[in-house]
């Protein structure tokens, strides 16, 4: 469901395609001109068939009237016997000429490149086919086709768990080829489309990104108001009265801002490239974000926290006020680089901070996160800064040399501009 729910049309009209593929060839196959319930009498005799509620159309006289704007088929009305009328669709594949109409075939119309068939063999990277005697597809298949058709067969392995790369030579040390779901499978064929050989491997359970967000970020927005608001300390065995200090309030409202505007962020501004995330990521990340919210606020709401001066508080709340909301603004110029469907391809940010760090997202990140420290001042708080600032260092690096190498000025590509990583004035 978490798939569907993230592009149910992409579902619908993969769905759609492969339901009126298989109803064609089976037509040419089997008949020449016949009633549309007789094919798809027999269409569903196959267990493994698409059922038409999983299509965008409703009934079978949609579908048939659909297939008559196509021109691939023509539909003829046709009387047929009783005392009621009843109108059946009958569909035929037809010329007209001077001489009244001709009956012909698919190859005749130049349509046979729509139902020509490609071979894949699917295996795992011991060499195990994965689908016993590989997969039939039609020769302008996608390899967002071969992951239904692999679907199909093995129900566990749903598309978004699946990795479809190219195999290698023997002893071969490059990195395989990863198979795009947007292209078609002859564009990976090397000049022969009849057969192909790619390589499966299962990426486990999956998630998608907005969910895993989700579930990290929602933690310490929850958790961090339990010891603000709540006696939760006298369960570590401390029984005085509890003061609570304005920068505790301040910590909190900055703090519950900071995750509210993140999760926000996840549902409305953020585009992924990937669609979906290893669940195993879920445990690691609510972890990471869990625990250490745990801690700083443990220790920021604690009755014996020994409060900063008021001027310190103020520039340490102000300087990360002022990150986050750069922060939101580095996140929308980030979303102007992908379409709504997914990844444009690597571009060059630019714009507002982007013009001088390559990682303006994560400076600002880390840069909030200081101004919270100066405000507060406890050990954890300072652990988690260093922590965070060590991943997104190695994640910025990674991104820079990346993008470094794509746009390197030949060949007509730009030249990637000189810039800070993340950490200016520093690196």
């Amino acid at each position: 469901m978490q798939v569907f729910g993230q592009d149910p049309n992409r579902i619908i009209d993969g769905y759609s395609e492969e339901f009126e593929n298989e109803f064609l060839d089976m037509m040419k196959r089997r008949f020449s001109r016949v009633a549309a319930t007789v094919v798809y009498n027999v269409y569903i005799h196959d267990r493994h068939h698409i059922h038409m509620n999983s299509t965008q159309w409703a009934t079978l006289t949609e579908f048939d009237k659909y297939l008559g704007r196509t021109a691939i088929v023509k539909l003829r009305k046709r009387p047929k016997g009783g005392l009621l009328l009843i109108l059946c669709f009958f569909m035929a594949i037809i010329l007209s000429n001077s001489q009244g109409l001709l009956f012909l075939s698919f190859g005749e119309l130049g349509l046979s490149h729509l139902f020509s068939k490609m071979k894949v063999t699917v295996v795992s990277r011991s060499g195990r086919e994965v689908i016993k005697g590989g997969a039939e597809l039609r020769d302008s298949a996608t390899v967002a086709d071969l992951q239904k058709a692999i679907h199909k067969r093995t129900r566990k392995f749903y598309p978004s768990r699946q990795r479809l790369t190219l195999p290698l030579p023997p002893g071969s040390k490059e990195r395989p080829v990863v198979l795009s779901y947007k292209k078609n499978l002859k564009d990976y064929c090397d000049g022969n489309s009849d057969n192909l050989t790619v390589v499966f491997k299962d990426l486990g359970p999956q998630v998608s990104y907005r969910t895993l967000f989700f579930c990290e970020y929602l933690g310490p927005l929850v958790l961090y108001p339990v010891f603000y608001y709540f006696p939760v300390y006298e369960f570590f065995g401390y029984k005085g009265e509890r003061i609570i200090h304005p920068v505790q309030t301040y910590a909190l409202y900055y703090w519950c801002f900071h995750y509210f505007k993140r999760i926000m962020e996840t549902f409305f501004v953020h585009r992924f490239s990937h669609a979906t995330s290893p669940l195993s990521n879920v445990f690691r990340n609510c972890s990471y974000y869990w625990t250490f919210g745990s801690l700083i606020a443990y220790y920021v709401n604690h009755p014996r926290y020994t409060p900063v001066n008021d001027l310190q508080m103020k520039i340490g709340f102000g300087f990360g006020l002022v990150c986050q909301l750069a922060n939101f603004y580095c996140h929308i110029l980030l979303r102007s680089l992908r379409r709504p469907g997914g990844n444009a391809g690597y571009q060059i940010p630019s714009g507002f901070l982007f013009n001088i760090v390559t990682c303006a997202n994560y400076t600002t990140e880390i840069y909030q996160w200081l101004g919270f420290n100066v405000a507060t001042q406890t050990v954890t708080g300072y652990i988690f800064l260093v922590v965070a600032t060590s991943i997104m260092t190695n994640w910025a690096l990674a991104k820079h040399r990346r993008l470094r190498k794509l746009f390197d000025g030949k060949d007509g590509r730009p030249r990637y501009p000189r810039r800070w990583v993340i950490l200016p004035p520093f690196l």
